[in-house]
């Protein structure tokens, strides 16, 4: 029988603490509590975050934050074009990969981090999971630090069979932004439409104004100011 002393709440600062002091990837800065961010370049960030799961369990997640993909468009356009105000566009993490199953079935026996069982077992087993991850994480963001890298991991995912609930935004929207941002604007504009039938709810239009903006940007060969994340 387990005893009260099996159980050892972690506090939030201090899984914070202990991520700050785990994960460290080059060239990463820390921009907000369990988040890490890196710039690529004017159209790419890469994401490295610590996200919480039912049960106290957490786990890494990483991705891109994308300067022309907006996150608002039902009554006006909101970008997140600031380091500071990255987000992920598209991302992943083990339990999304099927072909990284095995591993998740490894470190499901007793190996992710629980905030239900003290510092000492947490950080220990976080990193563990950075152990296992990097190699992964690394990969992903090596593929990603372009915009036809973005575009082929957004065609992964729209091709996968997901096992939970998917991510948003759906990984169609970022393919078609991505098109318009690399010029192909036709194609760009088809898949948009596709999305906004049987995706998206986009009652106002913005999207396509969005899209506009994504493909004009690339054209003019910079992006707009950083500080105006909000275009009405």
């Amino acid at each position: 029988m387990r005893q009260d002393s099996y159980w050892n709440v972690v506090p939030a600062e201090e899984i914070y603490r202990i991520f700050k002091r785990i994960i460290i990837a080059p060239g990463f800065q820390l921009i907000s509590k369990g988040m890490l961010a890196k710039q690529v370049n004017d159209e790419i960030i890469h994401l490295i975050k610590l996200t919480a799961y039912k049960g106290a369990i957490y786990g890494l997640q990483w991705g891109v934050s994308l300067t022309y993909v907006p996150h608002r468009w039902e009554n006006e356009l909101r970008w997140h074009r600031s380091f500071k105000s990255a987000v992920f566009d598209l991302s992943d993490e083990l339990n999304d990969m099927p072909e990284h199953r095995h591993l998740v079935e490894l470190l499901q026996v007793d190996c992710f981090p629980s905030a239900l069982h003290g510092p000492k077992l947490f950080e220990k087993n976080l990193k563990r999971e950075w152990e296992e991850v990097r190699p992964i994480l690394t990969g992903w963001l090596d593929r990603a630090n372009h915009l036809q890298g973005v575009l082929l991991r957004a065609e992964e995912q729209m091709q996968r069979a997901w096992p939970g609930p998917h991510h948003w935004p759906p990984p169609s929207l970022v393919h078609a932004f991505t098109l318009a941002r690399l010029g192909r604007a036709q194609q760009a504009m088809a898949e948009l439409n596709a999305i906004i039938c049987n995706e998206v709810r986009d009652p106002n239009g913005k999207l396509a104004t969005a899209l506009q903006k994504a493909r004009t940007t690339v054209n003019s060969g910079r992006l707009e100011s950083a500080a105006a994340d909000s275009v009405k």
